[in-house]
């Protein structure tokens, strides 16, 4: 994760495979301690692309 602003990386999560409700976890870990962003620009790879996202998402 890259904030494209300060070019600052909040979070570094790193494995074989990262399924929604783990990249999920980290956002909320996030939210925590900086708060999250208007927006979130993702790329269209299978965990962002899940039912677990959209839901987070709302």
């Amino acid at each position: 994760m890259v904030d494209d602003f300060t070019k600052e990386c909040p979070a570094l999560e790193v494995d074989h495979s990262l399924p929604a409700q783990r990249v999920t976890r980290v956002l909320d870990r996030l939210a925590l301690t900086r708060g999250l962003p208007e927006r979130i620009i993702i790329d269209d790879g299978p965990e962002f692309m899940s039912k677990a996202m959209d839901e987070w998402a709302l």
